[in-house]
């Protein structure tokens, strides 16, 4: 289970190809912005600085635009297309929300702004409607690229209206979507604690692998502490056992980045062989309803 951090390819690439190179594309854009962004937040609360804290934010915010480089980078495409699935992915994450009113505004240097009414203000978003609009854009830009002597002006405009509606049509049908599911899933936790922090649990590992935040999940949904306990347990067991199982095939920095950053390095891998799975879902499963019910260990949703 080597971590796959390459982008080059001499050969001429298949579909299978792509795919795999996307998913290592969009699992180092995770590592860069989530993991690295969130500790700069880490460092930042034990040595109290807050302007590397709001660094760490602001990386945090640049998932979805990220992921948008990230699935255009590894489809041949041009820069047009590129920074056309940029902004279709930053439309289809559904994270840039708009002020009612007038606020300061202050940066991470002390800089202030009165950021008037109408203003967009990004959050991290929701990264699976992000990549699909951003592959409907790469896809269009590509097919578009070389038609006609007008690429300058018709392979961005037709890139970007293509997968910034696409965008908008997925994200207001993926985000509520993933939602209710959580929902459920938390629900699930009061009808029946043992089965619900084993589902809790073993929905937090799956998104954790995926290009879904779960901790972003967890904020949203607010999750009781049970709920929260469980779907840490689930997400701390993909931090070890991939660790465990992959430690001695990749190197120090690998194993630096998938025990304490985020093991969605790992996701390449698992899309070529969705079995890797399996250790670490039974260990979320096993520790999840020890650790909540025979413990009552509890955790703040924040830490999902």
């Amino acid at each position: 289970m080597n971590v796959d951090t390459s982008t080059t390819s001499t050969n001429k690439p298949t579909t299978r190809d792509y795919v795999y190179r996307v998913s290592a594309a969009v699992a180092n854009a995770i590592l860069v912005t989530l993991g690295i962004g969130l500790l700069f937040q880490t460092i930042a609360q034990f040595i109290h600085w807050q302007p590397l804290y709001d660094a760490g934010t602001m990386g945090t915010v640049l998932l979805a635009p990220a992921l948008g480089v990230a699935v255009a980078s590894q489809l041949d495409v041009n820069t047009l297309v590129i920074f056309s699935a940029m902004i279709s992915a930053t439309v289809g994450s559904n994270a840039v929300h708009f002020t009612t009113k007038a606020v300061n505004g202050t940066s991470a240097v002390g800089g202030t702004l009165l950021q008037a009414a109408g203003s967009p203000s990004f959050s991290t978003g929701q990264p699976v409607s992000a990549v699909a609009a951003a592959l409907i854009a790469a896809l269009v830009g590509k097919y578009l690229t070389g038609k006609t002597p007008l690429d300058m002006v018709l392979v961005p405009f037709g890139a970007t209206t293509v997968g910034t509606i696409s965008g908008l049509g997925l994200a207001a049908v993926t985000t509520p979507l993933l939602l209710d599911i959580s929902r459920f899933i938390e629900q699930s936790m009061h009808v029946n604690p043992i089965l619900g922090s084993v589902c809790v649990s073993l929905a937090w590992a799956l998104f954790l692998m995926s290009p879904a935040s779960s901790a972003a999940l967890s904020i949203a949904l607010t999750l009781d502490p049970i709920s929260s306990a469980a779907a840490l347990i689930g997400t701390t067991s993909q931090f070890v056992a991939f660790t465990a199982m992959s430690c001695r095939q990749n190197n120090l920095g690998a194993n630096i980045a998938q025990s304490l950053v985020t093991p969605k390095i790992q996701f390449p891998n698992i899309v070529l062989n969705p079995y890797l799975l399996i250790p670490s879902l039974v260990s979320s499963v096993v520790s999840a309803p020890v650790a909540t019910v025979l413990f009552h260990f509890r955790s703040n949703y924040t830490l999902g």
